[in-house]
């Protein structure tokens, strides 16, 4: 019998795999730009003020660059003018060496460098110039003594492979940054004209200081006094060398620039003869007697009379005086006396209190 045999043929098989798509030269990279928000800066006290901003890191896929050069910010602090009150718009007119700014803890991935010149760089803390998180940033800096202005300039820019670059000045300045982000690709980069002068944002103290005068009267006959409880004028007084005894006040002249005065008396008075009067106190008796103070400044609206029912509110003058950013302004005295029935011969004499008074 004739058995058909069985012949097994072993095929080896080779499985190929063909991957579709597209095939690159190099991996595709990121750049990066920013974006500033959330900008404030405000007055935290003792000239030290506080700048704060949320700076966003944005990938941006590039397939001919695939690697940034940098993404980080540079930040300068304005100086004043040679008056002291402006802040300096020149596109130099930056504080140099800048003043020392203390960071609150920087988000992770930033780092300041040491100051240097005019400027704080703030990068990667690798090392590197190419910041590639995002956070709150958040710095202080004083004014006191170094001649700046309170403002802030961040200035971030970044670059790629290609040379491409992108860059923006963005403004701090209180009373006007209060959340949103003032920034601008052109221009100077100097500070915007709406910047405030700076008593606006520090008000200056006026540091007044009231001379201290003696106001002796010449020898008089107290028969020539009208008394007091008699209708008639009163007897005007006269005080040996007034010139050089006016009663004056010396201030600072910024310190006074938002605001009306009352000079007051706090001594207080009494009625007599319907009369409102002071008293100078002598041996066993009284005299009776008010104040008039001309301004000598000639205007009349500046004159005071004492007592007074209510406080008279001035602008002082911000005429220069003979000491730096000090105004002053002097009043000559004018004493008139009455008597009454129990009135006698010998020394008589009051204090008189002078006050300042602001106008709320």
């Amino acid at each position: 019998m004739y058995k058909k045999g069985l012949s097994l043929l072993a095929l080896s098989v080779t499985v190929l795999a063909i991957l579709c798509g597209s095939i690159q030269s190099a991996a595709a990279g990121t750049e990066y730009h920013f974006r500033l928000s959330n900008c404030f800066m405000k007055n935290v006290g003792d000239n030290l003020w506080r700048v704060s901003f949320t700076w966003e890191t944005i990938p941006l896929t590039s397939d001919n660059n695939p690697n940034g050069i940098t993404n980080f910010f540079r930040i300068k602090i304005p100086k004043l003018k040679a008056d002291g009150i402006h802040v300096d718009t020149s596109s130099n007119g930056f504080t140099n060496p800048i003043p020392f700014l203390t960071f609150e803890p920087l988000p992770k991935g930033f780092v300041n460098r040491p100051a240097s010149g005019d400027e704080v760089v703030v990068g990667n803390s690798d090392g590197s110039l190419l910041i590639t998180t995002s956070g709150n940033v958040a710095f202080t800096f004083s004014t006191k003594g170094n001649g700046a202005y309170p403002a802030a300039r961040v200035f971030p820019t970044f670059t790629t492979t290609s040379a491409a670059a992108g860059w923006g000045w963005y403004w701090f300045i209180p009373t006007i940054t209060n959340g949103a982000c003032a920034g601008t690709q052109s221009g100077g980069g100097g500070a915007p004209g709406t910047a405030p002068p700076i008593e606006e944002l520090v008000p200056v103290e006026p540091a007044f200081t009231l001379t201290s005068s003696v106001w002796e009267l010449n020898t008089l006959d107290v028969a020539d006094l009208p008394d007091v409880a008699a209708a008639g004028s009163s007897y005007t007084a006269s005080i040996k060398n007034v010139a050089s005894n006016n009663l004056c006040v010396s201030y600072v002249s910024a310190g006074v620039k938002k605001n009306t005065y009352a000079l007051s008396v706090s001594n207080g008075s009494s009625t007599q003869g319907g009369h409102s009067l002071f008293t100078l106190q002598g041996p066993g008796s009284q005299l009776f007697y008010n104040l008039q103070l001309t301004s000598n400044d000639g205007v009349t609206g500046n004159n005071f009379s004492f007592p007074a029912a209510a406080a008279k509110y001035i602008t002082l003058s911000q005429t220069a005086s003979s000491v730096a950013n000090r105004s002053e302004m002097c009043w000559t005295p004018k004493i008139n006396l009455f008597k009454n029935a129990s009135t006698g011969a010998g020394m008589h004499t009051d204090t008189l209190n002078f006050i300042i008074i602001p106008k709320a």
